[in-house]
């Protein structure tokens, strides 16, 4: 049972560093095209 549970939490850290990682993402996405628009003005 408690193998059972430490897989669970890395599963579990996993997907948090998936889901940060692709808001990281978004949001250098979000900045870079912004910046982008800002030189264009």
């Amino acid at each position: 049972a408690p193998q059972r549970l430490r897989l669970q939490h890395v599963f579990r850290t996993y997907c948090y560093l998936i889901i940060i990682k692709r808001s990281v993402l978004t949001v250098r996405v979000l900045c870079h095209a912004s910046l982008r628009q800002g030189q264009y003005e």
